[in-house]
């Protein structure tokens, strides 16, 4: 989903997928203050950035991602691109945050916006070019005050989203964990039927060497045997008395 191509300074990571779409629901949820969005966006998405222990972001970092995706010129065009573009045409419309109050400027402001080609003095506008005119005054804002329920249901939607992403490392975790246990028990049934393997190659080995020790041990009986006869028949006839044959 991420632009191909896109490259960062040195050592910061280019924007994941995940935090992509992180950064569109953001300014999605708050695309009623206008271009004032942008230092609670930013806020936000430090927090979220913290707690999923990943790279954090600047707000000039996110403005600029933003501006880049919607500058983008891919056919076919993803679908993160033209809902990018879709909420530029929304943001822009209210520039000072004062919501459905300034529709009085939307019309004029749309004719400025990339989304309708060119602006009033026939020059091809940009979303970079326009976003920066008209946030020039609001570099570094104090976040703006929401009503209490629009602040309520963006903090539950962010507790509902951390907890989903809790659980889903969890389960992430636990079976990570299970197929490890699964790979190791395997390794381990491989290794013991290797074993096994070569047990059977020496012991066949250790029976071609001793059969031919037992038939010469058998050998070497049946010569002791013999040699044991002839001794035997040897001694009684040393211990007979001389002459006692023809006597008898």
């Amino acid at each position: 989903m991420s632009e191909e191509g896109t490259r960062g300074r040195a050592g910061i990571p280019n924007f994941s997928d995940e935090e992509i779409n992180y950064l569109l629901y953001l300014i999605e949820a708050n695309a009623s203050l206008g271009l004032e969005l942008w230092p609670l966006v930013a806020s936000k998405y430090a927090k979220w950035s913290q707690a999923q222990a990943i790279y954090p972001r600047s707000l000039k970092s996110l403005k600029n991602k933003f501006d880049k995706i919607v500058n983008s010129r891919v056919t076919p065009e993803p679908q993160y691109v033209r809902r990018a573009k879709q909420l530029w045409k929304r943001i822009s419309a209210y520039p000072t945050g004062r919501g459905h109050e300034n529709n009085m400027r939307t019309d004029e402001v749309l004719q400025e916006s990339p989304m309708m080609g060119v602006g009033r003095d026939g020059e091809e506008s940009t979303p970079h070019t326009v976003l920066e005119n008209l946030s020039s005054s609001f570099q570094n804002p104090a976040p703006p005050m929401l009503r209490s329920e629009d602040r309520t249901v963006s903090s539950a939607v962010d507790q509902f989203r951390m907890i989903m992403d809790y659980n889903s490392k969890a389960f992430t975790e636990v079976f990570k964990s299970q197929v490890n246990a699964s790979s190791s028990l395997a390794q381990q049934v491989m290794q013991a039927h290797q074993d096994i393997l070569v047990l059977k190659t020496e012991l066949s080995e250790l029976k071609r060497t001793i059969t031919p020790m037992v038939s010469d041990f058998r050998e070497l009986k049946r010569d002791t045997e013999l040699i044991s006869g002839n001794i035997d028949r040897l001694v009684e006839t040393v211990g007979k008395p001389r002459g006692s044959e023809t006597n008898g």
